[in-house]
């Protein structure tokens, strides 16, 4: 089930069901998020050279800023 689905599903129910569902989808984006800066800490620790991403700055930041 999806985030929109659920908040509409979840509409009649009140505000409590609906703060629940936004704090799970919360946590599913810091716990993506955390993996994307993971990856691109993993990433930046090898030497230029034999990055196969983020070689430039700019691909650097638009990964971060995803």
């Amino acid at each position: 089930m999806n985030y929109a689905r659920e908040m509409t599903e979840c509409g009649k129910n009140g505000y409590k069901c609906k703060h629940n569902i936004r704090r799970k989808y919360k946590k599913l984006y810091d716990k993506n998020r955390q993996e994307k800066l993971a990856e691109i800490k993993r990433e930046l620790s090898k030497p230029p050279f034999l990055r196969n991403k983020y070689k430039t700055k700019r691909e650097f930041e638009s990964a971060i800023n995803y």
